[in-house]
């Protein structure tokens, strides 16, 4: 890192278990790029939030942190970071996630639906919240049921 010819790439990291690469590095070479299958293969490497949103270079994806334990996605990092989108599916698939009403409001890439809603304990919509925010938008759910008298 102290020596600008010298570029290393996850594929060097990966055969090699000497090299260590963390986010800080990674901030400081802008020739180092970092993508999240890298993350999967090797253990030696772990990504936080903080460093998600400081360095343009580094998009990690839902699917990305359903299968890889050591990264944590909140709602407050994707609201800070575009790169960074949450939906209702990684939610549930997810129980390190949790989505709130406010957030949804304040993030227009955050799309709630009832049948989301019905799923997830976790996720409470309001008509309240619905008139706020033209992204969300709540079904009716018709259960029809046979007449008693037929």
């Amino acid at each position: 890192m102290e020596n600008p010819n010298m570029v290393v790439t996850c594929d060097d990291q990966m055969e090699n278990p000497n090299m260590v690469v963390t986010c800080d590095d990674q901030m400081e070479n802008p020739n180092m790029v970092v993508t999240c299958d890298d993350l999967m293969e090797n253990p030696n490497m772990v990504v936080t939030c903080d460093d998600l949103m400081e360095n343009p270079n580094m998009v990690v994806t839902c699917d990305d942190q359903m299968e890889n334990p050591n990264m944590v996605v909140t709602c407050d990092d994707q609201m800070e970071n575009p790169n960074m989108v949450v939906s209702c599916d990684d939610q549930m698939e997810n129980p390190n996630m949790v989505v709130t009403c406010d957030d949804l409001m304040e993030n227009p890439n955050m799309v709630v639906t009832c049948d989301d809603q019905m799923e997830n304990p976790n996720m409470v919509v309001t008509c309240d919240d619905q008139m706020e925010n033209p992204n969300m938008v709540v079904t009716v759910m018709i259960r029809w049921r046979t007449p008693t008298w037929l």
